[in-house]
């Protein structure tokens, strides 16, 4: 019984001519492209030539290239007709698979991801072991022949285009390829020059070696954590400084690209066009800005003024005098009032004498950074939006550690009542004899806390509240951050425009009516686009999420915005392993 062999064969070959095969034989024949010369000897001597030069080391995938046999055209029933050398298989399965474009960066992938890193989400979602893996652990299946669909015979149909173009170069060179070539090489020359003059720039402004860079850094490693205009700025000097390395990384590299190669090319490219979109966003709503802000500042002046000096004030006072019939501790209750309103009282006319006399000239400023970015106005505006609500996050913090005291104080009688006690070194509770003293004191403290409680929660109350309404609003801006750094613009607009240059795998079409079977790139799906995305919004929505801000307010927890490396790719990347990530009540 004879043999059957599959046979890969290129889908935009010419089969009219005959010619000598080139490719691979192990771990199946895959041609790489046909030479139409005399002989063997000839067909061997220009491989040999290929494979002595710079080039060989990138086109052995396996095993290395080798005359399969030769081409002698198509037999009476439009089959393809082949002389394998050095085998005995008389009986063919020929099947085509669509030869990627070098050019436009089409290759075969099942591991390519959008960003050079993947999340443990996607990672799970998307292993990236081959079909093969799989099916060889699978003890009910049949036994699989090494000659199935793998990553070995995906890089050798990836290079089959690259060893048929360096073939074609060492037979002949029309004029046209000669034209082609040198703009190709006139193309990478320019991206090289262009890449040097803006290395040498940063070089010459001590940006590029990058002392001035760890200089900043480390003035800006308090500010990070203070301010959000900071962090902006680090994230944005990043991604200028990156750009010249990245830009030899991708223009310089030599060979057909490769799934990591075409992720550093989208990385690049959507880094720019975000740069380039929050510019063009920011000046528009900075020119507003600008342009209006006396007429903004007019009408913010009257309600910022009643909303965090008088709004505050009233309620307080409110409380004070038994709001709704609510008997509150009187001297608790004048303690609170007095201490809150003299907080409120000296921060607001820090507000009236300072900020809100210049609060045309701060729009001006947010317009002005608007030049600079989108991001940069709402980075600035969360700034603002800490500073003018300082006042109301002291009583917050004031508040919240009387009412975490009272908790763990209530827990602790709980536990003297029930005859427990907290065993400090065995973290847990242990059955305990009190005394009859310890029971007394435990009582009055007990009516202490019960009678001192409705006070102490009425005015932990009113401040929650309003930490939750302004820490609201910090996660409205942290979205629009979010959405403006790290938004896969260019990927999806690839996606649509060339989906090829996005692989997501093969599909295997079988053979139907006469037709050859016949392999083709898959594109990658859109959610995966979005995989980095949704894992950053994600990280906002378990931060923010209601069910959590409910449990801080209960426990008395210290409720704040995000913090910002949290909601940054390129931390994300450092760490490398994104999904320590811990929320701290």
């Amino acid at each position: 019984m004879q043999k059957v062999l599959p046979v890969l064969w290129p889908k935009d070959l010419s089969c009219e001519v005959g010619g000598y095969c080139i490719g691979w034989t192990r771990p199946v024949i895959c041609v790489a492209g046909v030479l139409y010369v005399d002989s063997r000897n000839d067909a061997e001597s220009i491989l040999s030539s290929v494979q002595l030069s710079d080039e060989s080391a990138q086109l052995s995938c396996g095993s290395s290239p080798r005359v399969i046999g030769r081409f002698t055209g198509l037999d009476v029933k439009r089959r393809l007709v082949i002389e394998l050398h050095d085998s005995e298989a008389t009986t063919l399965q020929v099947i085509f698979y669509q030869r990627p474009n070098l050019r436009y960066m089409e290759i075969y992938a099942l591991d390519f991801h959008i960003y050079d890193f993947a999340t443990p989400k996607s990672r799970a979602r998307y292993p990236t072991k081959s079909p093969l893996a799989f099916i060889m652990h699978d003890f009910t299946s049949p036994t699989v022949t090494p000659s199935s669909l793998g990553p070995e015979v995906l890089n050798q149909m990836n290079l089959g285009a690259f060893l048929d173009q360096s073939l074609r170069r060492r037979v002949h060179l029309t004029p046209h390829r000669n034209v082609w070539l040198y703009f190709a090489s006139l193309q990478r020359s320019s991206h090289r020059i262009v890449a040097k003059v803006f290395q040498t720039t940063l070089l010459f402004t001590n940006w590029g070696d990058g002392n001035l860079v760890n200089g900043v850094r480390a003035i800006f490693a308090l500010f990070n954590m203070i301010f959000a205009t900071a962090q902006q700025v680090d994230v944005r000097v990043e991604q200028i400084v990156s750009i010249p390395s990245q830009s030899r990384r991708i223009y310089n590299a030599a060979g057909p690209p490769t799934s990591h190669s075409i992720s550093r090319y989208v990385n690049f490219w959507n880094e720019i066009w975000l740069i380039l979109n929050d510019i063009i966003i920011g000046s528009a709503l900075g020119s507003f800005l600008c342009e209006n802000s006396e007429t903004l500042s007019s009408l913010l002046h009257s309600k910022l003024e009643y909303s965090l000096i008088d709004l505050p004030q009233h309620a307080l006072i409110w409380l004070n005098n038994w709001p709704a019939g609510l008997k509150l501790n009187t001297e608790l209750s004048r303690f609170y009032c007095h201490s809150l309103l003299g907080i409120v009282a000296v921060w607001g006319e820090v507000l009236r004498w300072i900020i809100f006399p210049h609060l045309p000239s701060i729009i001006y400023a947010i317009g002005l950074l608007g030049s600079l970015g989108l991001t940069m106005s709402v980075s600035a505006l969360s700034d603002l939006l800490g500073i003018v609500t300082l006042h109301l996050h002291i009583c917050y913090i004031m508040s919240a550690a009387v009412f975490s005291q009272q908790l763990t104080i209530s827990g602790s009688l709980w536990n003297l009542f029930r005859g427990k006690r907290y065993n400090v070194l065995r973290k847990r509770k242990d059955s305990w004899d009190y005394d009859v003293d310890q029971l007394v004191l435990g009582t009055i403290l007990f009516t202490l806390v019960a009678f001192l409680s409705p006070t102490i929660i009425t005015y932990y109350a009113l401040f929650a509240l309003a930490r939750l309404i302004i820490v609201l609003f910090h996660a409205g801006l942290d979205t629009i951050l979010v959405l403006m750094n790290h938004f896969p613009l260019f990927a999806l607009l690839l996606r649509i425009k060339s989906p090829l240059r996005m692989p997501g795998g093969f599909t295997f079409r079988l053979a139907e009516h006469g037709s050859v079977p016949l392999i083709q790139i898959q594109s990658i799906p859109f959610s995966r686009i979005f995989d980095h995305y949704v894992y950053l919004g994600s990280r906002l929505a378990a931060h923010y999420h209601p069910l959590r801000l409910i449990r801080v307010l209960l426990g008395g927890g210290r409720m704040s915005s995000i913090p910002r490396s949290y909601i940054r790719l390129r931390s994300v990347q450092n760490r490398g392993d994104a999904g320590a990530y811990r929320e701290k009540p």
